[in-house]
């Protein structure tokens, strides 16, 4: 799920793997459980316990740790923070796709 304020910003939330929803979310349809439990592709070195460390990683970070965590990857030498229109996220994950199955 994507909200946020700023039309450039975004936070990103995901469902817990179980279909049971976070706080603060409606509870879960029959259609959304159903969805959850389909069998997911997941991308080269990812499986369900990394999922849900990095769920645990984000869900237990304090406000001040999640600043320091966003600044710091503002000033890494080594990537570019680009700020993209929400509706071309889509055709950007795309593209970021097929350069890494080209690399």
């Amino acid at each position: 799920m994507v909200s946020g304020g700023f039309p450039h910003t975004c936070r990103l939330t995901a469902p817990d793997l179980k279909g049971q929803s976070q706080t603060g979310l409606p509870p879960p349809t029959a259609e959304t459980i159903a969805l959850s439990q389909r069998k997911q592709k997941l991308p080269a070195g990812w499986d369900e316990e990394r999922i849900r460390a990095v769920i645990a990683h984000d869900e237990n970070q304090a406000e001040d740790e999640q600043i320091a965590e966003i600044e710091a990857a503002w000033e890494d030498p080594n990537g570019t923070m680009v700020a993209v229109p929400t509706e071309l996220v889509p055709k950007v994950q795309a593209l970021l796709a097929r350069y890494e199955r080209t690399s």
